[in-house]
């Protein structure tokens, strides 16, 4: 069947104001496709045929548990169809970069940033996991960084997601927030990437991702308990004008002309004391 052939079926099956655009790279067989659904931004995914893909039954059933966890970091998907036999998922795309695009143009996040995001993703995977669901495809281009905070997009469809992997996930995602980058195999600790940072901090994130899976968190509130006991414990973290310094970001230039002046102001005052005295 031609793309546009397939497009003209999806239409058909959605119906309401959905434009179809271009088809974009998909590794699991599946036909996606940029799309519009009145002013907003989608994405348009045709299933293979079951078994390999879920049937539109199957996805119709999954996609109503989701919408039922009703979370705030949480996109809740789109319509759902029968093309020819086929499951076919609209999933809403929110308006803000996703986290790859963020860490693109800055390689980490500001620390209390950083611990707003993983708070937010936390809490989306353990409003799932209450209901016996998992994410599964959590990585980098499934968070959108909004106006509101980081919400989570996507569904699991495969079936085969566990939590543990959601966790897994979870970890890498968190250490790409503070170091800028994803996880080694066997990742450095985040003290090599971010030094200005408090010992839990540290700890959490390394534990995350330890190569030893016993010592990571089992559940998504282990997480969110530990976020919560960092702010806690440390209310002001690090000042935003210095947040990052030690990982190779600039101060702002209206920031670095006033700590100078701050400086030479101290020195002359010394100064003068000295030749006071």
């Amino acid at each position: 069947m031609s793309n546009d052939s397939l497009r003209a079926r999806i239409r058909l099956a959605i119906g309401g104001d959905l434009m179809i655009g271009d088809r974009l790279p998909s590794p699991d067989g599946s036909h996606r496709y940029a799309a519009t659904q009145g002013r907003d931004a989608a994405l348009v995914t045709v299933y293979p045929r079951a078994p390999i893909g879920p049937t539109p039954e199957a996805l119709r059933s999954m996609v109503d548990r989701f919408r039922a966890a009703q979370h705030a970091a949480l996109v809740a998907p789109g319509d759902t169809a029968d093309v020819d036999g086929r499951a076919c998922l609209v999933t809403p795309q929110p308006a803000g970069p996703t986290l790859r695009e963020r860490l693109a143009r800055r390689s980490a996040l500001p620390v209390h940033e950083a611990i707003a995001v993983l708070r937010d993703l936390a809490r989306a995977l353990a409003s799932l996991h209450r209901r016996d669901l998992t994410h599964g495809v959590l990585d980098l281009d499934a968070i959108y960084l909004t106006d509101g905070g980081a919400v989570l997009s996507g569904v699991d469809t495969s079936g085969t997601g566990t939590v543990r992997g959601d966790l897994d996930a979870l970890g890498r995602v968190g250490y790409a927030l503070f170091a800028g980058d994803l996880p080694a195999d066997v990742p450095l600790p985040l003290s090599r990437h971010r030094r200005a940072l408090p010992p839990e901090l540290h700890h959490l994130i390394d534990s995350m991702v330890d190569p030893d899976v016993t010592r990571r968190p089992a559940r998504a509130e282990d997480v969110l308990g530990a976020l919560d006991a960092v702010r806690a414990r440390h209310p002001m973290l690090i000042p935003s004008f210095l947040d990052g310094a030690d990982h190779g970001a600039r101060l702002p230039q209206s920031v670095s002309s006033r700590i100078l002046v701050a400086v030479a102001a101290i020195l002359l005052a010394a100064w003068l004391v000295a030749v006071g005295g």
